[in-house]
């Protein structure tokens, strides 16, 4: 193979990471990159300018080879000899790239895989470089999203879980999704790498979770990772080579586990156990073969309920033997504050604490040290069991530490702070009158010296005070509910359902529309408008109907004077209220509007017809359109001032009683669509009639499509999008094409919802 052959890593399709390297010497010189990240960042608009509707982008690759191995170096490496490129596409035209960036020499640096743990032995052969490329490009918004790819081969040979790993590349490639590019949104973070190393038999768990901001869900899942490129070293560049040159767009293919013993669900191989929580990303599990291992995960990042952005991360691991790992683990206890050691335990009020201890791992631990002194007394206290329960006697702050194999060489111990402050208990009384709108009054009656009191009064309001007074709002039965802390955070809260049916003074029923029509639709209501939540409701329209809702809508059936009344009650047998529409409400026979529009059919732009209205003369007349006024009178000419739909209303009202009615006509004007075709022109990129497109009104056309042509039926080139010209370059290949004359076809859909076509000739002119 050739010397420049470059190793390109395990992707995904939105966000690609990998890392760790790989215990074995690869013989393949095709180089074996162990990781990588493809991301961007939106600096501003381009040149700053809004209105240019385009993004300034910075998109980062981050690439990690084994440097332990007999691969190559990093592509644009000045040991290496294959420069590294990434390709740009539409996600609606995928055939050619609308970029092909070269990427400059990396920055280089050695990531240490070692944690820092005496207990973990690192294999010493396991050598991880990253390189780091950066360029910036602008592109403009478009209503699609773009992909940005970088593809390279091969992987490890020496990988225990796929097929061929030697002849398996990787993809890694971000999208940019046209809310997200509308938006203005970087492609997602994750928080951290995963590990270099597991250990055969021993639990782990690492977080694969990403940066969200507030209001975002998060789903993780097992998924394959993505492969590309190939192992031809002779065609490097080709869509099989070792380097493809431009990258290849999605959809990609992912790689192949070795059947039947791993699977994309089960990566570690059997008896192995591997889970990753769809909310955390916390992956979990225990390996049980020793190896090198390629792991996936997808991630889906939703916003209101809409997928924002895919990301699938591909990662390789090594599990070998390794000492006992000691962990100091005590889940009830809260981490140490800012500046201080201490892992705090609080028992409020029991002098007895049961100590749960999840150290790990338990078989690598032979003994345990528990100490405490008191800060009052100073009596000591002790135990040596792995889940002691101590007797601190006393409420108290008692210091002390638990220490793992305090004999051992592996080591390790917690500081704890054991606070025992004296029990609370929340209680509280309300006092006051419901039916009123005045405040109630609240008193605490716990136990204890609470340090704060939280009161919440549903979601209106809130107290800190110990006795507050309060007014409700809204009436109905309310929560209430008091939180009550003391020293060391102990504490106890209580809700009660408090009933709150206050019926307010000064009311007064309301009708809209004043003018009370036959068969117009009339909405009541209570003037001032306030909240009346809680109370029972109940309108009487004075001919038999009734209704509970506020606003209420009733329309009358017959003409009349009837009493309008509304009842509210409270709910607790004494609050109720009558309320009367004053005056009594008169319903009056209303007007009918109709008319006529001559011509109806078949009208064009600037044509006149004639509005006529067939209501007496007694009646008030208004003619408009959604736009304008046009008139008052009988019969009003009109000409038709634009094409398409267009809406005629006219309103009839009856001076004496108020009372109006409205119809509403709708009229076609046929559109005009004029359309020109060039018969030739000239693509030699000199700026004038280098691309052959339809002018005129193609901005109003649906379902464009434009085709192009060979004399012998050979399509070149089509398009949808009217502004989309032809270049004089075959569609596919992209190759220039010989001056001479091709065959179009137009098609499109009118106003009217017809299909049209058109056809001809056009000359390229070279």
């Amino acid at each position: 193979m050739e010397s420049g052959a470059k190793v390109k890593q395990f992707g995904r399709t939105i966000l690609s990471l990998l890392f760790l390297a790989g215990l074995g010497s690869l013989q393949v010189q095709a180089g074996h990159l162990i990781g990588g990240l493809m991301s961007y960042r939106i600096l501003g608009f381009t040149g700053n300018d809004p209105a240019s509707q385009s993004l300034r982008y910075r998109f980062t690759l981050q690439v990690y080879r084994d440097c332990q191995g007999s691969g190559d170096a990093l592509d644009s490496d000045p040991a290496g000899t294959l420069a590294a490129t990434i390709s740009i596409y539409r996600l609606d035209n995928r055939i050619i790239p609308v970029k092909n960036l070269i990427l400059s020499q990396p920055t280089k640096r050695s990531i240490n895989p070692n944690p820092g743990n005496d207990c973990l032995k690192i294999p010493p052969n396991v050598c991880v470089e990253e390189g780091i490329y950066e360029i910036e490009q602008d592109l403009p918004v478009i209503d699609t999203g773009y992909v940005v790819s970088y593809q390279r081969c091969c992987r490890n040979a020496s990988i225990t879980n796929l097929l061929e790993p030697a002849r398996t590349g990787a993809t890694f490639s971000v999208e940019i999704g046209s809310d997200a590019q509308k938006a203005r949104l970087n492609s997602p973070e994750f928080r951290q790498l995963p590990p270099a190393v597991l250990c055969v038999g021993q639990p782990f768990a690492f977080d694969l979770s990403i940066l969200t901001d507030a209001g975002d869900s998060v789903v993780y899942a097992l998924a394959s990772p993505f492969a590309g490129g190939g192992p031809d070293d002779r065609n490097f560049r080709s869509a099989s080579g070792i380097a493809p040159d431009p990258d290849l767009p999605p959809p990609y293919s992912e790689v192949q586990y070795l059947a039947p013993g791993f699977t994309s669900g089960q990566p570690l191989g059997a008896g192995s156990t591997l889970a990753i929580d769809s909310r955390t990303g916390i992956m979990s599990g225990k390996a049980a073969l020793m190896g090198q291992f390629v792991l996936g995960i997808s991630v889906r990042r939703f916003r209101n309920g809409k997928l924002l952005h895919t990301l699938r991360r591909d990662f390789q691991v090594n599990t070998g033997t390794c000492d006992a790992r000691v962990k100091a683990s005590l889940p009830q206890a809260l981490p140490p504050a800012s500046g201080s050691a201490e892992y705090t335990i609080r028992n409020c009020g029991d002098t007895r604490v049961t100590f749960l201890n999840r150290s790990q791992d338990s078989l690598a631990i032979s003994s345990y040290s528990w100490r405490f002194t008191s800060q009052g007394s100073g009596e000591i206290f002790t135990a040596s069991g792995r889940q002691p329960q101590i007797d601190f006697l006393k409420p108290g702050t008692y210091l002390g530490k638990m220490v793992l194999n305090p004999e051992g060489n592996c080591r390790d111990s917690l500081a704890l702070r054991v606070e025992i402050p004296p029990i609370l208990t929340a209680g509280f009384t309300v006092s006051g009158d419901s039916c009123a709108s005045d405040p109630l009054n609240f008193r605490f009656t716990g136990s204890g010296e609470p340090t704060t009191y939280s009161w919440k009064f549903g979601t209106q309001g809130s107290s800190s005070n110990r006795d507050p007074n309060f007014s409700f709002t809204t009436a109905g039965n309310q929560p209430v509910s008091l939180l009550v802390t003391g020293v060391g955070n102990c504490r106890d809260s209580l809700t009660q359902q408090i009933a709150y049916f206050p019926i307010p003074a000064n009311l007064s029923l309301s009708v809209t529309p004043a003018a009370a029509c036959l068969g117009t639709p009339l909405r009541f209501g209570v003037d001032p408008s306030v909240s009346l939540s809680g109370l029972a409701l109940r309108w009487d329209f004075g001919e038999g109907t009734t209704s509970t809702l506020l606003p209420a809508n009733h329309t009358y059936s017959r003409e009349g004077t009837f009493k309008v009344s509304l009842t509210l009650d409270g709910g607790n047998g004494k609050c109720v209220r009558r309320l009367s529409l004053t005056p009594d409400l008169t319903v009056r026979s209303g007007p009918r509007a109709d008319f006529t529009v001559t011509p109806n059919t078949d009208l064009k732009l600037r044509q006149t017809v004639i509005l006529e209205s067939a209501a007496p003369d007694t009646l008030r007349l208004l003619w408009r359109t959604d736009r304008k006024i046009l008139d008052s009178i009988r019969r009003v000419p009109f000409s038709l001032p634009d094409t398409g739909n267009l809406a005629i209303y006219l309103r009839v009202t009856d001076p004496l009683t108020g009372c109006s009615d409205e119809q509403t006509k709708n009229l076609f004007v046929n559109p005009v669509i004029r359309i020109y075709i060039p018969g030739g022109f000239s693509p030699n990129e000199d700026g004038v009639n280098d691309e052959f497109f339809a002018l005129g009104d193609v901005d109003i056309l649906k379902d464009f499509r434009l085709q192009v042509f060979t004399r012998w039926g050979n399509l070149v080139f089509i398009s949808t999008e009217p502004l989309t010209g032809w270049d004089g370059r075959h569609v596919r290949t992209g190759e220039l094409l010989p001056a001479g004359t091709y065959l179009y076809s137009l098609s499109y859909t009118d106003g009217k919802g017809e299909k049209q076509y058109l056809s001809g000739t056009v000359q390229i002119i070279r």
